[in-house]
This record gives structure tokens, sequence and C-alpha cells, in this order.
């Protein structure tokens, strides 16, 4: 069986992104999904994915979407809090608080399955759209890059921080400070303290 996997980013971002993967990638698969097939994906993985953002204590939220030989699509939003998501009510006025509702409602089979380092919570539904037979003979797992512009300003965050050491400006004199950031002389170190938001800057 053929499975799409992503990590996306925990941000509100990662909601719109994992329902146009989920069709994208069923598109690539199957063809043209018809529009039922494709306005229901859309919704319960938003559904999901949106509580593993609100909910998930994570930064990262895995997707992964499957088709099965019975003509079914199984999609999964792994995420770490260990807890199981229940529905709750929600008052007639209310914007949101209704989402377990639907995915039960619309989805043939729901669950949680536990993982080492957290859960998945998943979904599947039969497809109308036909899923061509020879789908069935790859096992290939495509895995894909969460391409947000979140997901790139972390990550380039994380390389600044990874190669930029921290240094402790009580233990270094202005004029290494200096070099250290390539600034052109000791009189520029004002520069580096609003270039390096991280550096504190020493107290008069």
């Amino acid at each position: 069986m053929p499975t799409f996997r992503i990590r996306l980013m925990s941000s509100e971002s990662a909601v719109s992104l994992a329902r146009k993967r989920t069709v994208r990638q069923l598109a690539l698969w199957c063809g043209p999904l018809c529009d039922s097939d494709a306005e229901v994906l859309e919704l319960l993985t938003s559904e999901l994915v949106t509580n593993a953002v609100r909910y998930g204590r994570t930064t990262v939220v895995g997707l992964s979407v499957t088709v099965t030989p019975a003509n079914t699509v199984v999609v999964g939003v792994a995420d770490r809090n260990p807890q199981v998501p229940r529905p709750r009510a929600a008052s007639d006025d209310a914007e949101d608080g209704r989402g377990l509702f639907l995915v039960e409602a619309l989805a043939d089979r729901t669950g949680v399955a536990a993982t080492a380092d957290g859960k998945t919570t998943w979904f599947e539904r039969t497809l109308e759209t036909a899923v061509p037979t020879s789908l069935w003979e790859s096992s290939a797992v495509v895995t894909a890059v969460d391409e947000s512009p979140h997901c790139r300003r972390a990550q380039l965050d994380a390389r600044i921080r990874a190669q930029v050491p921290r240094p402790r400006i009580g233990g270094l004199r202005p004029p290494r400070l200096v070099r250290l950031f390539g600034a052109a002389g000791p009189f520029d170190i004002g520069r580096q303290f609003d270039r390096h938001p991280w550096i504190k800057r020493p107290s008069d």
C-alpha cells in the first residue's frame, strides 16, 4: 500500500498545508478526486491537524496518508501529547469545539494509536473516486518536506543558532566580540546587539 508522509511545523499554516498536500498526493495516485472526496478529506484532515497544533504539545506534526486495496484512504496525524482527545460539547454560537464530532460523523472509522513519543489520531474513509488497480503493486513511501515560510524561517534560525556561539558578555572584551561577528571595529559593537537579539546588552 502506498503511503505519503510529511512532517509539518506546528503552526496555523500547517492546517492549510496538510489538507492541500493530502488531496494533491491522492490526485497523483488516483487522478482528480471527485468534489465530495476532496471536500470531506480536506475538512477531516484540517480538524485533526488543528487539534494537534492546539493541544499536541509538539513543535512538529506528522501527517501520513495511505490508500488501501479496499478503496479507502487512511489519514493519520501524530503529535507528542499521549492524552486521547475527547469530543466536548459546544454552545450553539461557538466558532469551534465541534471538530471531533465532525470527524466521527463523516469518517467510516476513527481511532487513536499510542506511539513511543505521543500518539497518532487517524480516520478512514471510503473513496468515491476509483483507485487504479496498478496502485496496489506499489508499496513505496513518499516522504515530503515542509516548505512553508514558517518552517523555512525556523530552519534558518536553527542553523544560525547552531553556527554562531552565544558569547557571555562578561567573559569577553568588546574587541573580541567584534571580531567574532566580523564588525569593522570595536565601536561597531552596538550594531552587533541589534543584529543578534539573543545577546544581552550589558547594563550600564
